[in-house]
């Protein structure tokens, strides 16, 4: 049997322009003349497969800025580059995002990564903002690679029914939870090992991706930003992907598993179950003890949930029935040391 592939240009005529859309972003070979096709620019931006540049005398003000022409449900971003020194080599920048917006103006829907500076000081926000309110602001520059901005990385935002969910090179750095009725609360910033916040924007459930650039002052000569167009793949995505939490120690790069205790108690990094239908945690150590599992309320106070005890060497699992924001883990042994060899909690639905 001979099969027969079409061209490229002979796919083109057939399909409809929103498949078309969606084509090009999976192809690996996405030419210049295709970019057009997939994305707006603005304010003199130019992009190619290769990099994101602003010419030589662009104005002062201006937000030279790539965005999809079609927006995406429950939508996902996976970019592929390096962010740049705008400190030393890029003074003319101001800030730079990355991520997701509903249309233009932060408080209709928003979710990126935001680099920015105030004065000589440089931060990286990830930041939820919606429905006219500006949102949330978390600083992760300390969860960022150390050579972020000499070193292409992957760099993810999720956009979920419940929370919006941050991702450098695969790992989980941020997550923001919708939570209307409760002002704008850290749970934890600028710690291992992934920020926590809520806030009171929510999301629209489609949005449109977003390359952008905020000029304090014209450049003399062109800026050229290494995030290439062929790194970024967007798609639509489930609303709540089911995941895996392995629990951590609170704010720290420590796991649970395989930690031992000479003294006291430990608690884990809080976990965020909003939304979820299944919540199932799971823990086993070498010693008996107490396991609390706390929730966080609506007035940011932590509640026990549940309280049991544990036997030494045997799984201990509990399935929660009750809805609740975030939960965490607290183990208090009976005899030490006592060594973790499981701590985890499964999310599905």
């Amino acid at each position: 049997m001979t099969i027969i592939y079409p061209d490229k240009e002979k796919l083109k005529e057939v399909l409809r322009e929103e498949v078309w859309w969606q084509f090009s972003q999976a192809m690996k070979d996405l030419v210049d003349e295709d970019i057009p096709k997939v994305y707006e620019l603005y304010d003199n931006a130019k992009w190619t497969r290769t990099a994101f540049t602003i010419p030589a005398g662009t104005p002062a003000g201006y937000s030279p800025q790539a965005r999809s022409r079609r927006s995406y449900m429950y939508p996902e971003l996976i970019a592929y580059g390096t962010w740049p020194d705008i400190i030393n080599q890029y003074p003319e920048i101001g800030s730079v995002y990355l991520g997701f917006e509903h249309g233009g103006g932060v408080y209709y829907g928003s979710a990126f990564f935001q680099l920015g500076k105030t004065g000589s000081t440089l931060w990286m926000n990830a930041r939820v903002a919606g429905k006219g309110d500006y949102g949330k602001y978390l600083n992760i520059l300390n969860l960022m690679p150390s050579d972020f901005q000499t070193k292409r990385h992957y760099y993810t935002v999720k956009i979920n029914r419940c929370n919006v969910e941050f991702f450098v090179d695969g790992k989980l750095v941020a997550v923001i939870i919708s939570s209307p009725f409760m002002s704008d609360l850290t749970v934890s910033e600028e710690h291992q090992p992934y920020a926590i916040g809520l806030t009171n924007g929510e999301n629209p459930i489609s949005m449109d991706t977003l390359l952008e650039v905020a000029l304090e002052s014209s450049p003399s000569s062109d800026i050229v930003l290494d995030f290439p167009a062929y790194g970024f793949k967007i798609s639509s995505g489930d609303p709540l992907p089911a995941r895996i939490y392995r629990l951590y120690q609170w704010e720290t790069e420590n796991l649970l598993a395989g930690l031992t205790l000479t003294s006291g108690s430990v608690t884990s990094h809080p976990v965020p179950v909003f939304g979820y239908r299944d919540k199932t945690i799971f823990f086993q150590a070498d010693q008996s003890g107490t396991v609390d599992i706390e929730v966080l309320t609506q007035t940011g106070n932590w509640r026990t949930y549940y309280s049991d005890t544990v036997s030494a060497d045997e799984l201990w699992w509990l399935k929660m029935t009750g809805d609740a924001v975030l939960a965490r883990l607290t183990y208090t042994p009976t005899a030490y040391p006592a060594t973790i060899v499981d701590a985890e909690v499964v999310l599905n639905g």
